[in-house]
């Protein structure tokens, strides 16, 4: 109070000196404490949900962490599962390879044996038919060199009948065909092996190539990649039909709109559709063999076997076949877009807002050709639009 010396009254000369409360100057700076305290109280307002938003930031960190740490474990246990297979493996072909390594020398010895024996028998038979031709020569000498009329005449008579003389394998048959039928399995045994060994190593090899590891794409950007390289389903209007539940209108009228499109073989399809309204709007595919009269089951998209759809609300959507229901969680948005990929039987519907988000993919092995078609609550309108390149945009 004394140091600004205003709103000081005295009643004299020598009179005490009194606060009388009322000095500007106090005020401006009370009131600039004020103001401090105001500012302050923003601050840390901002700085607590600066906090808050850390705090979060960091507990999503340590989350993540935490996946990625059970990811890490999990890999772990998957390597060292692998390789423990591994050497199961090789180790069962080499105790198997090994078994019939003896399995074979056993019954290429065996044979060996048979045909060993065989020849043996043979070799005897032929060396005791040689000493008896022996015997018979050296009587043949003795006879020619005897001077007795009479017993050369005898003697002559027998020794001129030729003894049998059976078939023989011979040796150049032996040693060549014994064994050409086990040498030709054994050669086609090593090339089929060979073979099977380099198509079956280089599957390995490029599997466990630690160079082919990367971060998965999310859904968004996988069917946004697709679908830059999918071709637009052809809309024909010669082959709509509204109103009805097929190419054909049914006897009696429905409280819905149906619409058909023209089929398309291509294995790799795109189209994309905007609904707007108050009502439901249903888009899917379907089979020529849909029924189409009536309103039952058979006639409905994703009721029966032939037919698949995404029902579009405003309170969510929900994706249907064979009569099974599949709740989508996802913010309803107006623009749909559907990718057909025919060789790997997928179905996918994408919400298309400021970024690609898939809704369901249905996997099915598509045997016929597929139709697009629509079902419309009365109060919705369903535009079909050209694709926009995903390459576009800057958030695909």
């Amino acid at each position: 109070m004394s140091h600004h010396r205003l709103g000081l009254e005295g009643g004299g000369c020598y009179s005490q000196v009194e606060w009388s409360g009322d000095c500007p100057l106090c005020e401006s700076d009370q009131e600039d404490l004020r103001n401090v305290d105001i500012q302050r109280a923003r601050k840390q307002a901002q700085l607590q949900e600066c906090q808050r938003a850390v705090q979060g930031r960091i507990r999503a960190g340590e989350r993540e962490l935490e996946d990625f740490q059970q990811a890490l474990n999990s890999l772990k246990c998957s390597a060292s599962a692998v390789v423990g297979d591994s050497e199961a493996l090789f180790s069962d072909l080499a105790q198997r390879l090994e078994q019939t390594r003896v399995e074979v020398r056993a019954r290429l010895e065996a044979q060996e044996k048979a045909v060993l024996s065989r020849v043996e028998r043979e070799v005897e038979e032929l060396d005791r038919e040689v000493a008896e031709l022996r015997k018979r020569e050296e009587g043949i000498d003795q006879l020619l060199l005897t001077e007795d009329n009479g017993q050369f005449l005898r003697a002559a008579s027998l020794l001129c009948v030729q003894p049998a003389c059976g078939r023989r394998p011979r040796a150049a048959e032996v040693s060549t065909d014994c064994f050409g039928a086990a040498r030709r399995a054994l050669s086609h045994l090593r090339a089929r092996m060979e073979e099977l060994w380099r198509e079956e190593v280089d599957k390995i090899t490029k599997a466990v190539n630690p160079n082919v590891y990367q971060l998965p794409a999310t859904d968004g950007c996988k069917g946004a990649e697709k679908m830059a390289t999918a071709v637009p389903f052809p809309l024909a209007p010669s082959a709509c039909s509204s109103r009805t539940s097929g190419p054909e209108r049914p006897s009696s009228g429905i409280p819905v709109a149906s619409l058909w499109t023209q089929t398309r073989r291509t294995p790799l399809c795109y189209w994309e559709v905007e609904w707007r309204g108050g009502g439901w709007v249903d888009i899917g595919v379907t089979y020529r063999g849909i029924g189409r009269k009536g309103g039952g089951k058979p006639c409905l998209l994703g009721r029966n076997e032939n037919s698949w759809r995404l029902r579009c609300t405003h309170s969510g959507y929900a994706a249907w076949h064979d009569n099974r229901k599949t709740t989508v969680a996802a913010a309803p948005c107006p623009r749909i877009g559907v990718l057909l990929e025919r060789q790997q039987g997928a179905l996918s519907f994408y919400s298309l807002s400021s970024a690609v988000a898939l809704l369901h993919t249905f996997h099915c092995p598509f045997s016929q050709p597929l139709y697009p078609a629509f079902r419309l609550d009365l109060d919705s309108t369903v535009l079909i639009c050209p694709p926009v390149s995903p390459s576009a945009s800057s958030d695909l």
